[in-house]
């Protein structure tokens, strides 16, 4: 994910976190998947369950990972929800679970918009699958609009 901090800074939120969920990994001696995300989420959040449902584009969704067991307790829980797009392609939302009466604090909440930015990275890493060659020519990058001309 040296992308993340290519694309948003070295010292930016995401970068951050990103450097800070990888540090977590490392000592708890797991790797960085989105089931870690989730539940990270959850312990930082204070949060009583998080969920991830994936859109499957074909308007049928699916539960792709949830953490907690919170499951007799619905009525009293209240869920903020973050929907996971870019532009107009929806790839999922995720749902965090709590049971302290109203928002969350600002910096709470600023910091689960970051941690759901993370998980739309990796869930669209996931959904895209392993790596494939581009179509074109070596070296052309924009193999479906031709050259690019600056």
């Amino acid at each position: 994910m040296a992308a993340i901090r290519d694309e948003w800074g070295e010292d930016s939120l995401l970068a951050t976190l990103w450097a800070s969920l990888g540090a977590l990994a490392e000592e708890r001696g797991l790797r960085i998947s989105l089931e870690f995300v989730c539940d990270v989420v959850a312990e930082k959040l204070g949060a009583a369950a998080v969920c991830l449902v994936r859109s499957s584009g074909v308007g049928i969704d699916d539960l792709r990972y949830s953490n907690g067991d919170f499951g007799d307790r619905l009525i009293e829980i209240e869920v903020i929800v973050f929907p996971l797009a870019v532009g107009v392609v929806r790839a999922g939302v995720l749902a965090v679970y709590h049971t302290e009466p109203g928002a969350p604090a600002t910096a709470k909440l600023r910091e689960a918009l970051v941690f759901a930015d993370l998980v739309l990275a990796l869930l669209l890493v996931e959904l895209a699958g392993p790596a494939q060659p581009v179509p074109g020519p070596p070296g052309d990058g924009f193999p479906l609009v031709g050259p690019v001309h600056r």
